[in-house]
């Protein structure tokens, strides 16, 4: 019996502080086409993360919303947090 992997992000959703989340749909069909197993896999990126390995759809999205200044705002945010001990 051959099996095929079949992995497909079905869902990408920007967040209001910029981390784009997205869902990656994995399928193992027969050579009938019937499923044997699915699984989904959730992933986060936030600005300023490697998404270079990603999907083509999330390396897209990543590349509109992660802008210069979203990351600098979001490496501000972080030194803000850190040094206020919030």
């Amino acid at each position: 019996m051959a099996l095929i992997n079949n992995s497909v992000v079905d869902e990408i959703t920007v967040s209001i502080n910029n981390f784009v989340y997205f869902r990656t749909n994995i399928t193992i069909v027969d050579e009938y086409n019937n499923i044997v197993s699915q699984n989904y896999v959730r992933e986060s990126i936030y600005p300023g993360q490697d998404y270079s390995e990603k999907d083509t759809k999330v390396k897209a999205i990543c590349a509109i919303i992660h802008t210069a200044q979203v990351i600098a705002d979001y490496e501000a945010s972080l030194q803000t947090h850190n040094t206020t001990g919030a």
